[in-house]
């Protein structure tokens, strides 16, 4: 068996690797996450864009304002404790910086 390398270009997340904390200028956030962000705050009566997939200043404002309204920690992100709020996943239950590594025969 010879090694392969595989290359991943382009606007997405590094494989196995995601954000801990989703804020303003945070990279590997998921764009899918950043969309159950917003409808989390929405839901709260904060208007912002369903459908914009980036983490921007609007969002940020808002999930301040949100994040007031419920009395957690005050800061325009969603880390652990905004996201169990929110009942959101930021960290999938596994991932390859958790899988052991395999020696290869």
């Amino acid at each position: 068996m010879h090694p392969v390398t595989v290359t991943i270009r382009g606007p997405h997340p590094a494989p196995g690797i995601r954000a801990r904390t989703y804020k303003v200028g945070a990279v590997n956030m998921l764009p899918r996450v950043v969309r159950e962000i917003r409808v989390a705050v929405i839901s709260e009566g904060f208007p912002v864009d369903p459908d914009e997939a980036s983490f921007d200043q609007a969002l940020a404002d808002a999930l301040t304002a949100y994040q007031t309204k419920l009395d957690i920690g005050v800061d325009g992100q969603v880390g652990s404790e905004t996201s169990l709020r929110m009942g959101i996943v930021l960290l999938p239950s596994f991932s390859a910086e958790a899988m052991p590594v395999m020696p290869m025969k």
